[in-house]
């Protein structure tokens, strides 16, 4: 058994996350990989694509925030209709599953995790090793 989270994850995570990035999202994703393998997948977002055009012309009453692993979550619209800013959130969120060790360690016993990101390749954990995919 395996679980694919896309598309709609920074969504279902900005509403688990009231009060940072750090504890609540990896409380959930550990608790997801207790049960099943995990596959993390997040959008791409590419300049001068057809779909780059589309959230361009949907972002214009957005503005970009400067995301950090420290920084208060803007309000959910906020984040999400801005490809910059949903792009941030992806690295962020990447950046803080793939380098916390102990998380790694104590969640991909069982199950393995991969995460897809801004890469070409995605990245697997299992039973603490990384391996590009």
């Amino acid at each position: 058994m395996c679980q694919l989270l896309f598309g709609h994850l920074n969504g279902l995570l900005m509403e688990l996350l009231p009060l940072s990035y750090q504890d609540g999202s990896l409380i959930w994703l550990s608790l997801q990989l207790s049960g099943a393998d995990v596959y993390l997948c997040f959008d791409r977002y590419h300049d001068y694509s057809t779909k780059s055009i589309t959230r361009s012309a949907r972002a214009t009453n957005s503005r970009v925030h400067h995301l950090t692993l420290t920084t208060p979550l803007p309000a959910r619209d906020t984040v999400l209709k801005n490809y910059t800013n949903k792009a941030r959130l992806n690295a962020l969120i990447c950046e803080q599953v793939l380098s916390d060790n102990d998380f790694l360690r104590n969640s991909t016993q069982n199950h393995k995790l991969v995460v897809t990101e801004d890469k070409s390749e995605p990245t697997q954990v299992s039973e603490e090793q990384k391996l590009p995919v």
